[in-house]
């Protein structure tokens, strides 16, 4: 099977990477909406889908060495709508509500750009404006993304140098490989914008 062009891995990419867009962005609305049933639970005192979601210090963690230590901290936990299975949980803070909605939105554009790329990619002409769009906007989430990181750990004072140094290298390996994709476009998209005119 070709790589490119119809009925080539890159239509069938292109349908698992909407797929998984759908999947990060339905996770993601979810999460909102958990996120703000806790909050308005919390300053209201009401009981709106608190089975589904809820603050406690305890949330179903297991007593270990890690946990022990938080014991005394409020967590949150959402669970799969419909059922008592745990979709979700963690310490109930500004930084971890900032933290998951972020990466959602990261997780949900990636997926989404990789889906129109390689939508692109499934035409018989590869070389066109609308790749090299996406491919920029791809790389921009990318390099954007490492100050959004460094930025949000400082501010909320829970700054990991091993976690910021490691997200923030790979973003930037991620980011600057596509700018090199996108030089390898654009002269494409030239070579070929003369050889139309020629012919």
């Amino acid at each position: 099977m070709k790589l490119i062009g119809k009925n080539s891995v890159s239509k069938y990419l292109s349908y698992f990477f909407y797929f998984l867009f759908i999947i990060f962005t339905l996770i993601g609305l979810y999460e909102i909406f958990g996120f703000s049933v806790i909050f308005y639970n919390e300053k209201t005192g009401n009981h709106f889908l608190s089975q589904t979601f809820y603050i406690s210090q305890d949330v179903g963690w297991s007593n270990n060495f890690y946990t022990e230590k938080l014991k005394d901290l409020m967590k949150f936990r959402m669970n799969f709508p419909f059922t008592k299975n745990q979709l979700y949980t963690g310490i109930y803070n500004t930084h971890s509500v900032f933290n998951s909605l972020s990466t959602f939105f990261y997780l949900s554009f990636f997926t989404y750009s990789l889906y129109k790329i390689l939508k692109e990619l499934t035409n018989e002409i590869i070389f066109s404006k609308e790749v090299i769009l996406w491919l920029k906007r791809l790389a921009y989430l990318n390099l954007l993304y490492i100050p959004l990181h460094i930025f949000k750990n400082f501010i909320f004072k829970d700054f990991a140098f091993g976690d910021t140094i490691y997200t923030s290298f790979y973003m930037l390996i991620i980011g600057c490989s596509i700018l090199f994709v996108i030089a390898f476009f654009k002269k494409g998209y030239e070579l070929q914008s003369e050889n139309d005119l020629t012919i």
